[in-house]
């Protein structure tokens, strides 16, 4: 049980990162948003525009613009063709 729990903290000290898991069991990854991150920039490593990612997230998401570190965003699985 020890390991499981080490694995989760040194997991959570590598900062943001995506999953591969499915948010809300729906067809999205989840994303924890850094210090500097902004939708745009979110948007640019997962091959998606800011609005995408502000549509999927409308229901936590006031403002576009701000974006506080912790967040846990949804990140759509779209897939280019």
């Amino acid at each position: 049980m020890n390991e499981q729990r080490n694995q989760t903290n040194n997991e959570e000290a590598l900062g943001a990162r995506s999953s591969d898991r499915p948010a809300s069991g729906n067809i999205y990854k989840e994303y924890t948003v850094e210090e500097t991150d902004t939708l745009a920039d979110i948007g640019r490593k997962h091959n998606l525009s800011w609005e995408q990612i502000a549509e999927a997230n409308r229901d936590v998401l006031d403002d576009p613009d701000f974006v506080k570190p912790g967040f846990k965003l949804k990140i759509p699985n779209i897939r280019k063709l």
